[in-house]
C-alpha cells in the first residue's frame, strides 16, 4: 500500500465518522446513534486489517499517522461543520 492510498482509506473514515474516528479505536468499537455496530465482526476484522497496512505505509514513509488525521483537509473541513 501507498502512503497515499493510506491517506485515502483514513480520509474516507474521517468522511464518515468525523471528529469520532481514531486510527487507535477498533472497528467493533463503532456504534450508530442507536447504539448498534455501525460493522458486522467479519467487517470489523476486515477494517482493522486494512487499517494495520496503513499503519504499515506510514510507518515506512516515516510519516506520523496521527499528524496527519489531525491536519488532514477532509477532518478540518467535518470539523467546521460539526461547530
Amino acid at each position: 500500500m501507498t502512503l497515499t492510498e493510506a491517506k485515502s482509506i483514513l480520509d474516507k473514515h474521517i468522511q464518515f465518522f468525523g471528529k469520532g474516528f481514531h486510527p487507535d479505536t477498533p472497528f467493533e468499537d463503532y456504534i450508530t446513534d442507536k447504539a448498534l455496530p455501525c460493522y458486522t465482526p467479519e467487517e470489523s476484522q476486515k477494517l482493522d486489517a486494512e487499517l494495520g497496512e496503513v499503519f504499515d505505509a506510514f510507518d515506512v514513509a516515516d510519516e506520523d499517522i496521527y499528524e496527519y488525521c489531525m491536519e488532514s483537509p477532509v477532518f478540518k473541513m467535518k470539523l467546521a461543520e460539526e461547530n
